[in-house]
């Protein structure tokens, strides 16, 4: 019976390999395996095992607030080839149910608040890793609501904790701080909002 060559075997050697060969390769991995677990001390998908890696590294910038190549489409597409994201602390990445618990908690000990993208309460630049973590994991909540890939029984539960799914784009979110400031400035005869930090705490962040 003829056999189908591997990509990886192919392209191994390529160190300028796009993002959609690899995605490929790894499909044809999981055809052949079964999982997308890729060995490392296999020669022939040892370019593969490392790209892997690094997407497991990019992912980690990116929740760290680091720059990361890594988008939150890139990550969308490798979730659906059922790729894993490895051990954090022990465990493996935390399914949807324990977001949801430690969103909970989170509000429970933040006076009601969560870290909602986009607002006054964004920890992105955060120290606290797990805050940092949890507030990506509602950015990729709002980005899979608006592709239409978020079912309807997670999004009510996402907006019963107070997540709004319909976040103001950057430009939107300008022009309504910029009238805010315009306002405030009408009020007060300049724009030394830092002065009144704790009334006009966006205008602080802005």
């Amino acid at each position: 019976a003829q056999t189908t060559e591997s990509p990886a075997k192919k392209k191994s050697s390529s160190s300028s390999t796009s993002w959609e060969t690899r995605i490929a390769e790894l499909k044809h991995y999981k055809q052949q395996y079964g999982n997308v677990k890729v060995p490392k001390n296999d020669p022939i998908y040892k370019s593969l095992s490392m790209w892997c890696d690094n997407q497991r590294r990019q992912r980690k910038k990116r929740l760290e607030g680091k720059s990361s190549s890594l988008t939150l489409e890139r990550e969308e597409t490798l979730n659906q080839v059922g790729f894993w994201w490895g051990l954090c602390k022990g465990e493996r990445v935390k399914t949807f149910d324990k977001r949801i618990a430690q969103l909970q908690k989170y509000k429970q000990t933040h006076d009601g608040k969560i870290p909602q993208p986009g607002t006054s309460t964004t920890v992105r630049n955060t120290r606290n890793e797990e805050t940092a973590s949890l507030h990506d994991w509602i950015r990729y909540q709002i980005f899979r609501f608006r592709s239409g890939k978020l079912s309807k029984e997670r999004e009510q539960l996402l907006r019963n904790l107070g997540v709004e799914l319909e976040v103001k784009g950057y430009a939107e979110k300008w022009e309504d701080n910029y009238k805010q400031l315009a306002a405030y400035k009408e009020k007060f005869g300049d724009c030394h909002v830092i002065k009144r930090g704790k009334e006009y705490p966006d205008l602080v962040n802005w």
